[in-house]
């Protein structure tokens, strides 16, 4: 009988140990897209991200399995205290026990208006083995006139939006009440998926039919950028 409790409780505490070590490599930011201006420096997603919760250390394998971006833009990645060169396309260290970092992807803008995405793998090549893949992206349509943006101020309503619901878009102008809008939605990879014209200073009411994903906005008037920003369409 001493035997039997002796195996039963060896057992529990080997299961327990390889559940807790296969969930302990974890990547906790989500897929993440921005808007940024033209010849800069964007950052998306900065916080204490990649975890190993383990006691043991884990050989980790970060790679950038895709780089898609307008000629003339730049990529570059930071983490375990380190920003690579934007031709360094994957490291590999050791993550130790308890071990938790940040992660940073940085998109290097040109002059030239457009969007970049990249695919980030992270890998935990300690068996159990494990792959987590991650997206980024940045649009820049063009660079906002600064003036004109402190004069108009846009609230989206709900934000996510269903595809295919009403969603509201509320403009506030400091300047003249009647000026007119006109307001293009992008993919993530500039292409434009719906304009809508004539909207007016106030509340608008208009409808977005695409796929489940996050896209990004333009709002114009008089043929000048006046507002960009994010817009998420949930099925």
């Amino acid at each position: 009988m001493k035997k039997i409790y002796t195996l039963i409780i060896f057992s529990f505490f080997l299961f327990s140990s390889e559940k807790s070590f296969s969930q302990a490599f974890t990547i906790v930011m989500p897929d993440t897209c921005d808007v940024g201006d033209t010849s800069t420096d964007v950052e998306v997603y900065k916080l204490d991200s990649i975890m190993n919760d383990t006691t043991i250390s884990l050989s980790i394998e970060v790679v950038r399995v895709q780089n898609v971006t307008t000629p003339g833009w730049k990529t570059e990645f930071c983490m375990n205290g380190t920003c690579y060169l934007p031709t360094t396309d994957s490291v590999h260290f050791t993550f130790q026990p308890h071990q938790h970092d940040g992660f940073i992807m940085h998109f290097i803008t040109s002059s030239i208006p457009g969007s970049g995405t990249v695919l980030m793998a992270f890998r935990n090549l300690t068996p159990p083995t494990k792959t987590i893949y991650k997206h980024f992206c940045v649009n820049s349509i063009t660079g906002v006139n600064e003036l004109d943006a402190q004069n108009v101020s846009v609230k989206i309503s709900p934000n996510p939006i269903t595809s295919g619901s009403v969603f509201s878009i509320n403009i506030s102008s400091k300047q003249n009440s009647t000026t007119s809008f006109s307001l293009s939605v992008y993919d993530i990879i500039g292409n434009i998926v719906s304009k809508y014209s004539n909207l007016n200073n106030g509340n608008n009411l208009i409808s977005l039919n695409t796929s489940q994903g996050i896209y990004f906005y333009k709002l114009v008037s008089d043929n000048q950028q006046v507002s960009a920003g994010k817009l998420i369409v949930v099925q």
